[in-house]
């Protein structure tokens, strides 16, 4: 009787936009998780905004590809609670087995996947004929593998930090005039701001790289319990005149083009110094994929026990990969500084259960592929010569055809490289030497040549008399 006499209005509201919706911790760049503090107002935004850019209607069949300790699953669950469209979601074992979750998608054919571009790689774009759209996030995303896609479906690439909830910015792939550039990030979402800024705060010209600043209403209240993080992260936005307006200073890179376009160009901390050169990472890689000799490429810094540092590259290709011919290639692209001097060849690239690169795995491989057959020394000018290299490189085997500078030797350690030969060999060389002669089978030709020129030359003081 009580519940018949109740009132049957909808209870009034009690929380307001700036209440918190939800925290989710990210490690960013640092690896020490961060309790990013998300509002209402955010999430609300980015859905409202989404659920027209695609279209998203009851009919849709939206899969949870990401777990929901990682911000992209608050997209794809609120997508589904927004439009009543269908939420699939797969077990820990589907999500980890290729061939589990092809069928899966096919089962219950799902018209909506949002994934990391490296799982992207491993699915096959036809599969799929419920599919609409496929939006590539969390990673950067190569312009082959949108191209790829985009026969069958709307391809889109997605950028956010969790700091600005989710996405930020995005780009609808066509196919004309982009399949051999590089894939932009797009344009904000509605009432999003991205201002490129350089070291003083001050904003870039159009084509100039800058730093990533976001403002509006996808920016984060902060980190939670990290009052000094959030204030040398998140700050007063200086191109409005609001005072309560605030921008996420993001660490990334990026730089506008001509139609208004972003594009990425890597993290602020991935713009390594070696040789006292400054390296961008992502733009070996794609120059390396832009090449069309290897079907995925992940470009690391390794520093070696003395401090100096080789750029290593880790590729995914087929059976009759070439380095050389990828070599050859990238010398024409790129400085001899940007080219890397170690390889390894996988049969795939290790993920996370994220399904991001798992790069902490790959700095932990130890087989450096140099590209050549292994062949052992054989003089004892040789197996000398092959003693010193491997204490300098830090390397276990080295073979008589390896390239001192394929496996990360440089100019400083050129100058060592003498050094050691003079003292354990007794013998001198001039620098220049090998620099020209870059294998110890070569090197060891040089010594020969000197010793018999040595020879000859004490033989010469000799006065021949006959008897």
């Amino acid at each position: 009787a009580q519940l018949q006499s109740a009132s049957i209005e909808n209870l009034a509201p009690i929380n307001t936009p700036t209440n918190l919706a939800y925290v989710i911790y990210t490690s960013g760049s640092t690896g020490l998780p961060k309790g990013v503090l998300i509002e209402h107002k955010t999430v609300i935004n980015l859905i409202t905004h989404q659920v027209k850019e695609y279209g998203i209607t009851a009919e849709d069949k939206i899969l949870q590809f990401s777990n929901y300790a990682f911000d992209a699953s608050v997209e794809q669950i609120m997508l589904a609670f927004a439009t009543g469209a269908t939420l699939v979601v797969p077990d820990k074992d589907t999500l980890v087995n290729q061939e589990a979750l092809e069928r899966l998608m096919e089962q219950e054919k799902i018209t909506h996947l949002d994934a990391t571009p490296s799982y992207l790689e491993t699915l096959s774009p036809g599969k799929f004929p419920h599919l609409k759209r496929v939006i590539s996030g969390g990673e950067e995303c190569p312009a082959l593998l949108a191209e790829k896609w985009s026969e069958n479906v709307d391809f889109y690439n997605a950028y956010g930090p969790t700091e600005t909830t989710v996405t930020a910015m995005e780009f609808k792939y066509s196919k004309t005039g982009n399949s051999n550039k590089k894939l932009p990030v797009g344009q904000p979402l509605s009432n999003i701001w991205v201002y490129l800024v350089n070291k003083n705060g001050g904003l870039v010209p159009d084509g100039v790289t800058g730093e990533i600043w976001i403002g509006g209403e996808s920016v984060a209240r902060g980190y939670l319990n990290q009052p000094l993080l959030t204030c040398a992260k998140f700050i007063v936005n200086p191109f409005v005149s609001e005072m309560t307006s605030t921008v996420y200073k993001t660490g990334d890179l990026g730089r506008r083009l001509a139609n208004g376009d972003i594009e990425y160009h890597g993290r602020i901390d991935d713009q390594v110094k070696i040789r006292g050169y400054r390296i961008e990472l992502g733009e070996i890689e794609h120059v390396l994929m832009k090449s069309g000799l290897v079907k995925q490429a992940v470009v690391l810094v390794k520093t070696e026990a003395d401090g100096n540092k080789m750029l290593v590259a880790y590729v995914i290709a087929d059976n009759d990969f070439k380095k050389e011919n990828v070599l050859l290639y990238l010398y024409n692209c790129l400085p001899e500084y940007m080219v890397p001097v170690a390889w390894v060849k996988l049969d795939k690239l290790p993920l996370t259960y994220n399904g991001k690169i798992d790069v902490k795995l790959l700095k932990t491989l130890r087989t450096w592929d140099t590209g050549n057959d292994y062949v052992a020394p054989e003089t004892d000018i040789e197996k000398k010569l092959t003693d010193i290299w491997q204490k300098l490189l830090g390397i276990d085997k080295i073979g008589v055809y390896d390239n001192f500078f394929e496996l990360g030797g440089n100019s400083l350690l050129v100058m060592r490289l003498v050094s050691y030969i003079e003292n354990e060999l007794n013998l001198t060389i001039p620098m220049n030497v090998i620099f020209q002669s870059r294998s110890i089978r070569d090197l060891s030709k040089y010594f020969e040549i000197q010793l018999n020129q040595n020879v000859m030359a004490s033989l010469e003081k000799f006065e021949v008399i006959d008897i």
